[in-house]
């Protein structure tokens, strides 16, 4: 759920950047936290290695699928973890990770665990377990295109404050910032689903099919895409959430078989 969307609070900016923000926490925290669930039952069931890959899909629905095919590159999230310094929300957000995977292992024996904060060791050897084993992939749901998606950001180049992030700037960062890479190129190296309507009023059915399939040919692409004939952008219609529902299970099948 969005900024000053339903019950959260805030409200949605004109610059997409806070609302940019918003999301690299919580996909450094799902990171962090499926990383952690992974460590613990590699621990508890005695196997060596890294245990398999973790697998987290960005996700968003209209303004949300923008902010998703915006994010930061993997490694660039991994860097914020690695930098983090105490005190810093990314190294909150380490500790919150922890605590609650710990919560799950233990179940109702341990409620509130406590935990000594992390080192700076175990920090970086979170990073570096994250960054050999962590893919992600792309689930976009009514997308926006020009020139929509730009008079939503007031036609700004979108990039990410890695100083508010971490306390301190990394020097490869200029100014602090880290630039956002152009959503084509991750969708297009990533799995990445997209599903829309031909009924979407925000954007025409054609130039859904037309960017569609300009990501679709590109050599080596991992994009798809699954249009619903009679649907809306608010998937109001008879029918149409279930067979959006149906194209996102076969999606994920496929990639599990994969």
């Amino acid at each position: 759920m969005g900024r000053g969307a339903g019950g959260s609070e805030g409200r949605t900016s004109w610059t997409a950047r806070p609302e940019l923000a918003d999301y690299v926490s919580f996909y450094g925290f799902m990171l962090l936290y499926l990383h952690f669930l992974k460590e613990r039952a590699v621990r508890q069931e005695g196997r060596k290695g890294d245990g398999g890959k973790i697998g987290v899909v960005l996700g968003g629905y209209s303004y949300g699928s923008m902010i998703a095919s915006h994010l930061p590159k993997l490694h660039d999230i991994v860097d914020l973890v690695r930098c983090s310094s105490p005190e810093s929300p990314f190294h909150e957000i380490y500790q919150i990770a922890e605590k609650l995977s710990l919560c799950l292992s233990l179940g109702e024996e341990m409620k509130q665990p406590t935990y000594r904060p992390a080192t700076v060791e175990e920090i970086r050897s979170a990073a570096d377990c994250i960054k050999r084993t962590a893919a992600v992939s792309y689930l976009l749901v009514s997308p926006l295109l020009p020139p929509v998606n730009q008079f939503l950001t007031l036609f700004s180049k979108m990039s990410l404050d890695a100083s508010a992030q971490i306390s301190s700037a990394s020097r490869e960062w200029k100014q602090g910032q880290i630039p956002c890479p152009k959503p084509a190129d991750q969708l297009c190296a990533h799995e990445t689903l997209a599903i829309f309507g031909d009924e979407d009023t925000f954007t025409s059915a054609s130039k859904l099919e037309k960017w569609s399939a300009e990501l679709a040919h590109v050599p080596g692409s991992r994009f798809q895409a699954v249009e619903i004939e009679g649907a809306g952008h608010f998937w109001r219609e008879h029918g149409v959430e279930a067979q959006a529902r149906q194209a996102i299970r076969d999606w994920v099948c496929q990639m599990s078989t994969s």
